[in-house]
């Protein structure tokens, strides 16, 4: 196709206010902004494909954040989440006036979202829906969400929280998310999930929180935790978790559940590539005693976790699968894997090297380490 049947081609496609956005302004041949729409210069087609597919594409240039529609139209220019849950709230909407069914997707390219407000989910997603179906998030490698010097937690306690309104549930989706450095973000968690089910969740890390780098809450709120305002008691259940690397943080990952949840936090796998340098690597059930039994059914294969200061696994609920490939201990003895279940232990499979102590509650470990 020639350049002018491709012209021609998305003009017909995405209208003139989606071509100016894409590169071509038709009269001036200049960068300009007219309205609402965005022109860039001639021959400067960024994203095409994924504004002519119904997406938001979120993305930073030289140091301001814009969202734009597939119609050109910009959406926001430098929000206070940088723009990410302008585009959040964009597609709601549109999901809301469709059933709960979405149909637009989101895209954010690389770069360093600097946001002085938490992302929040819940300011987006009404519980007037009785569930958000099909929600696609999907950002690209190299996008980092950063807090600004003046990030401020606002009430809710994390960097980002993906959760709709009490009433609603998020089913059936797929939802990439920018890697969190929660370095100068205060006391505050990295990210925090809640109401998710039958979904596929990608998080590439979580460094340098004060807290927790991921919090699944459903309905605890521990006292060495910050209250998460607002969030529901519901479960998060049926889905694929992958984490990429949980470092430098407090706490790695810990789900939070207590006896007036209805299903906890059941029935999940989670796949983490690399856990190292927290205090603690994971904790089930912070406040659980075995009885609860809030956070139990999931499966979790881990590469590597290593070098957590007090406590490499610590399993309150129990019924859970620990398929460990690669588990190191400094200093020696000090990185554990615990389960306090009394009714239900939990088993540990992998290469667990000497002095990873295993202690207490677990049904059965099957160590692949070599004995000396």
């Amino acid at each position: 196709m020639d350049r002018r049947r491709f012209i021609k081609a998305a003009l017909a496609s995405v209208g003139v206010g989606g071509l100016a956005y894409l590169g071509y302004d038709l009269v001036r041949h200049s960068s300009s902004v007219v309205g609402s729409q965005v022109t860039t210069p001639q021959g400067e087609y960024e994203f095409i494909g994924e504004l002519l597919a119904r997406h938001v594409v979120v993305y930073e240039k030289s140091g301001l954040y814009y969202a734009v529609n597939w119609r050109g139209e910009r959406l926001c220019f430098n929000s206070a989440t940088a723009c990410i849950q302008d585009a959040v709230c964009y597609v709601a909407n549109d999901c809301l006036s469709n059933s709960g069914n979405c149909r637009i997707g989101i895209i954010i390219k690389p770069g360093v979202y600097e946001i002085s407000e938490p992302i929040d989910f819940r300011s987006c997603l009404s519980p007037y829906a009785p569930y958000y179906n099909f929600l696609n998030i999907n950002s690209e490698p190299g996008s980092v969400i950063q807090a600004s010097p003046s990030f401020s937690a606002s009430g809710a306690s994390a960097m980002v929280v993906l959760s709709p309104s009490a009433g609603a549930q998020i089913y059936l989706s797929k939802i990439s998310l920018p890697y969190i450095n929660a370095s100068g973000a205060g006391n505050v968690n990295g990210l925090v999930m809640a109401q998710v089910n039958d979904s596929v969740v990608n998080l590439p890390g979580v460094s340098y929180a004060a807290k927790a780098g991921v919090v699944i809450n459903e309905g605890g709120n521990p006292d060495n935790y910050p209250s998460i305002v607002g969030l529901p008691t519901a479960g998060f259940f049926n889905n694929i978790v992958t984490i990429g690397i949980i470092t430098f943080n407090n706490d790695g990952l810990v789900t939070l559940g207590n006896s007036k949840t209805p299903l906890g936090v059941q029935a999940n796998t989670f796949i983490i590539q690399h856990i190292y340098g927290n205090k603690r690597g994971i904790v089930l059930d912070e406040n659980g005693n075995g009885s609860a039994m809030n956070s139990m059914w999931n499966q979790f294969v881990i590469n590597v976790v290593e070098h957590n200061s007090e406590l490499g696994i610590l399993d309150n609920s129990g019924g859970n699968i620990f398929r460990v490939n690669n588990a190191n201990t400094n200093p020696h003895g000090t990185d554990f894997i615990e389960s306090s279940s009394v009714i239900m232990g939990s088993y540990v499979i992998g290469y667990l090297a000497d002095g990873y102590t295993l202690r207490r509650g677990l049904s059965r470990v099957i160590n692949l380490w070599p004995t000396s």
